[in-house]
């Protein structure tokens, strides 16, 4: 069951730190800290939880912490944050801020998992006396369209009660089989406080139809690496594997685009457009279409 956040009050958050947030404890030639991980039987409702590390005299602690956090937790009832393949490429420490590189699959997480994920890691992390906050990349950049200001333990939202869920119809977008325009297609979706509607939308679209009248994007193992909408424009970085949804005549392009426009627009209030960007990079032209520039939706291509 997913839970819904909620920000800690001080007391809480303090009690948090004081019962693992610094090196927990010393035997000879060790020192404990705590690794956070999802929790899923914290009987205060806590989505994150501890199990104890212990560092012996000589080794990096950091790098010892890192490889706890990127294995299965060794406790019950706790869940590793990151998704399958996720590897740290690279870490660097200046000025008490650490900075953390990861793999691929690090950046397809968003809403509440990427929170959580990256609460375990600061949590963590900020145990280690040089280390003051937490900031995270993926291959080497900043996730485009997210705040790359580093965490610290005061700064994060921590899990609380579970929340009821809201169940949302989506429209989406689809090229027909014919090869002569759209057709529409309803799904419904459970959404949780703190999920991102943007991501959910777009997977039911990645996702396919149902309907054997329409054809589905033609693209596998693509995931969104991250998603906003600002005022009526919707922006999107998908990882490299999109660039396959280009492939085909003119006309099999420019339908499959406008059908993650359309489906985009139809259910963000107020977007009318879709910027789409590949790792952060422009497309260029594309099908005869200038996708440096956001591409605006068009309902008339919906054919019967």
């Amino acid at each position: 069951m997913r839970q819904r956040l909620r920000i800690l009050t001080a007391a809480g958050l303090s009690a948090l730190l004081l019962a693992g947030c610094a090196a927990s404890g010393e035997k000879q030639g060790q020192t404990e800290y705590e690794v956070y991980f999802l929790s899923g039987e914290d009987a205060n409702g806590a989505a994150v939880s501890a199990q104890t590390c212990r560092v012996e005299e000589g080794e990096e602690t950091i790098q010892v912490l890192l490889d706890q956090l990127l294995a299965d937790p060794y406790e019950s009832g706790q869940y590793s944050p990151f998704p399958q393949g996720t590897e740290l490429r690279s870490w660097t420490l200046e000025d008490g801020v650490l900075t953390l590189d990861f793999s691929e699959p690090y950046g397809g997480i968003s809403g509440v998992d990427l929170t959580l994920a990256n609460s375990c890691l600061t949590l963590t992390l900020c145990q280690v006396e040089p280390v003051e906050a937490v900031r995270v990349t993926v291959e080497g950049e900043t996730l485009p369209f997210q705040n790359a200001d580093a965490l610290r333990p005061a700064d994060l939202l921590l899990s609380g009660a579970e929340e009821e869920p809201v169940y949302y119809t989506a429209t989406l977008w689809f090229p027909r089989t014919t090869g002569e325009g759209l057709g529409v297609e309803y799904r419904q979706m459970m959404l949780i406080e703190g999920d991102s509607l943007v991501n959910m939308v777009f997977n039911a679209w990645l996702a396919g139809p149902v309907s054997e009248s329409l054809a589905g994007p033609g693209v596998q193992d693509c995931f969104l690496l991250s998603g906003v909408a600002e005022g009526e424009v919707c922006y999107l970085d998908l990882s490299e594997r999109f660039m396959d949804l280009l492939q085909g005549t003119e006309s099999e392009v420019r339908l499959r685009l406008y059908s993650l426009v359309n489906t985009m627009a139809s259910n963000l209030e107020g977007v009318s457009a879709v910027q789409l960007r590949v790792q952060g990079e422009s497309l260029g032209s594309q099908a005869g279409l200038d996708l440096n520039l956001p591409l605006e939706a068009d309902p008339t291509l919906e054919k019967s």
